[in-house]
């Protein structure tokens, strides 16, 4: 679809008029924080166009967030002096006296909340751009207002951004040809996003009354026949006898079953949705880190089913203490359908679970346990908590259910442990349980309770039960889920001869191959950094700081046109980073060298693989196919061989008939520069292989 569109004039344009883009920044935030403008506009998609070519240093980050700060404050002291000026008459004036929810909306946050919905709705969608309006209308102090405004809105204009920024970032772990359609993509992804959530809500409120009015039919329907009104006995809601919500739950029982089972199939059968799993694992394997780890692992241990088991049992033995019997039945019917269907899945179907971890799990990896537990019984508490609570907060427990079970969900891709479309089916699964017993809960009035000595204990005891889980199994299961990599012990003769089997490219992000290894170097690290360092090369950061980041974005120095991520391979940085400066304009040479998790059986010194390339300014612009840069490797061995003091080198030639399918989509020149110490017996200088 983008193959054939030319957007190198443009990125250039804005790459020689960087004030340009600053000023197209300023537009696009003044209009999403103007009242009533940005109420309709995709400022999701255009503000992640700005993101993306900040990330992928086509504009300056520093002037363009300047720019759009100024454009957030701006739109909302604009906003704020409409407000004042049309006061009460607002509700008059069009778009209000047509739409006047959009008003009353923003009015009761405003009156909720006070001046902190100046902070707060700056980042929910729909009242961002109405909260200053309103603000001026109430007479609301301006001081007060731009203490509030202009600190949240210089936050905002930077976030909103932040998320192209990441996606112009990792945009350069791709080739250019597959970076420049992933970019477009993604653009094309967001604004067919916004659009179906745009068509989506409409639709919801143009169409739901009719649907909820069918399904009303058919529910006074069943009621008047006497054939079917033992069925609405049974199934109705003693609180609300006459409302069908009821039938509207069994409906999304059938639904959620019906998706559970598609799901289950696309498995199966290995589907469509199967081909999202490698991609997926290895994005999320990529950004792990010691932090992250420890967040992730606390986070799925609250799913672990001798937490969720154990805390299931002791709060089943309070209810029935406090002789909550109905909800007690409920309760006791969900943890055994739950467990029962998850454990039954899992000998009826046998899916292999990702094998990256230290210890992996022999049952199957679908479904997902620690997900489907997860899903069913806080959803069914949050609905047991909802029931007794006040109309204005039945809301709160939901989402709170919601972000633990999704939490938890993803826990278990990031750690390894299961594969997307096991998670996305173990949602459904949870689902169909839990409004299967909500239906069943909701047909007879349960006990009442106090909602706030319910929620302590629920809290306590799910807490206290997580805790100690935690604190008797955290180190072993830290250990479980610890990535692991093969390891490999060779000869000498082999290496050198490339009989060994030595890894020829590393992985992006997303598990594609990206990039050919042409360098194998064997040496001690400290004594490859000081021959470098005397040779003028200039070291740089493996890992970006904050520092480094806004540096590396705003400056115009080629030396820090580096990604802003790590390249990785293993799912470890490299040991070393070093660039040289050449006699083209324009151009450097970086030099990688990674873990090679190889050792040698007849010497004791480590073996390294890297790369080294030519880096240029214009690499960090996206290009399409047609539009290509100069080949990276070509020369590149060589020119390195030059700089090599103290040391042998040979060289190992793959023709492209001997390369591997996925090398060969790099346009490898097939060079690999072999480096050694001078001790080291050398037989030939060049070896092909055949």
């Amino acid at each position: 679809m983008f193959e054939s569109m030319n957007i190198q004039p443009f990125l250039n344009f804005f790459h020689m008029h960087p004030h340009l883009a600053g000023i197209g920044a300023f537009f696009i935030v003044f209009c999403e924080a103007m009242a009533v403008i940005g109420v309709i506009m995709p400022g999701s998609v255009t503000m992640t166009a700005v993101g993306i070519m900040i990330g992928s240093g086509v504009i300056p980050a520093g002037s363009t967030f300047a720019w759009a700060i100024a454009g957030a404050i701006i739109g909302d002291e604009l906003s704020y002096l409409l407000g004042i000026y049309f006061k009460g008459r607002l509700h008059k004036v069009w778009p209000f006296k047509k739409h006047p929810k959009w008003l009353e909306r923003s009015e009761h946050f405003f009156h909720h909340h006070g001046g902190k919905s100046i902070i707060i709705g700056r980042f929910v969608g729909p009242l961002r751009a109405m909260i200053p309006m309103v603000a001026g209308m109430l007479k609301f102090s301006q001081i007060r207002f731009l203490l509030a405004a202009i600190p949240s809105a210089s936050v905002w204009a930077v976030t909103y951004m932040l998320p192209g920024v990441l996606l112009g970032a990792l945009s350069q772990e791709l080739p250019p040809k597959v970076a420049t359609q992933f970019v477009l993509w993604v653009l094309f992804a967001i604004a067919i996003c916004w659009l179906i959530a745009w068509l989506l809500h409409l639709f919801i409120t143009l169409a739901w009354q009719q649907i909820d009015l069918q399904i009303r039919k058919l529910w006074q329907f069943m009621q008047r026949h006497t054939s079917l009104r033992w069925f609405t006995h049974v199934l109705s809601d003693p609180r609300e006898p006459v409302h069908h919500l009821q039938l509207t739950l069994l409906f999304l029982v059938l639904t959620t079953w019906a998706l559970f089972i598609f799901v289950l199939i696309n498995i199966t059968s290995h589907g469509f949705l199967t081909f999202l799993n490698k991609p997926i694992l290895n994005l999320l394997t990529s950004i792990r880190g010691p932090a992250l780890d420890h967040v992730m692992l606390v986070t799925t241990l609250i799913g672990d089913e001798k937490t969720i088991l154990g805390s299931a049992v002791l709060l089943f033995i309070w209810l029935v203490w406090k002789k909550y019997w109905y909800i007690a039945f409920h309760w006791l019917a969900l943890v055994a359908l739950s467990a029962g269907t998850v454990i039954e899945l899992k000998h009826f179907i046998f899916s292999p679970r990702p094998n990256i971890i230290q210890t992996v799990a022999e049952t199957s990896s679908f479904p997902s346990g620690h997900t489907a537990l997860s899903i069913a019984l806080f959803g069914f508490l949050a609905v047991v908590i909802a029931r007794e609570l006040p109309p204005n907060h039945r809301k709160i427990p939901y989402i709170i259910a919601v972000c633990i079970s999704l939490s938890v969900g993803l826990s278990r891709i990031y750690l390894g442990a299961h594969w997307f479309t096991d998670v996305i089916g173990s949602i459904f699964l949870g689902l169909a349980l839990v409004i299967l017993l909500t239906l069943s809960y909701r047909r007879s009035h349960s006990n009442h309770f106090s909602p706030k000595t319910f929620i302590t204990f629920v809290c306590l005891i799910f807490f206290s039960t997580w805790l100690v889980h935690c604190l008797i199994s955290y180190k072993k299961q830290m250990q479980d889920y610890t990535l692991v990599w093969p390891m490999h012990t060779i000869m000498l003769e082999q290496w050198e001869t490339g009989d060994a089997k030595v890894p020829l490219y590393r992985s992006n992000r997303f598990g594609y191959a990206y990039q050919p290894f042409n360098i194998q170097w064997i040496g001690d690290l400290s004594t490859i950094s000081q021959g470098l360092l005397k040779q003028k090369w200039q070291p740089q950061p493996v890992m970006q700081n904050f520092q480094g980041i806004i540096r590396s974005l705003s400056t115009n120095s080629i030396d820090h046109h580096l990604p802003l991520f790590p390249q990785l391979y293993h799912n470890r940085p490299p040991v070393l980073v070093y660039t040289l400066s050449t006699t083209e304009e324009g151009a450097i040479l970086i030099l990688r060298l990674w873990q090679s998790d190889i050792s040698f059986s007849d010497s004791a010194l480590p073996l390294w693989i890297g790369t080294i390339e030519y880096h240029r300014a214009s690499h960090k612009m996206i290009s399409l196919p047609h539009i290509k840069n100069k080949i990276p490797f070509v020369s590149a061995t060589d020119f390195l061989a030059a700089y090599l003091t103290g040391y042998k080198n040979l060289q190992i030639i793959y023709p492209e008939n001997k390369q591997p399918p996925e090398v060969k989509a790099l346009h490898w020149d097939g060079k690999i520069l072999l480096i050694l110490p001078n001790d080291f017996a050398v037989n030939k200088k060049t070896y092909i292989i055949e």
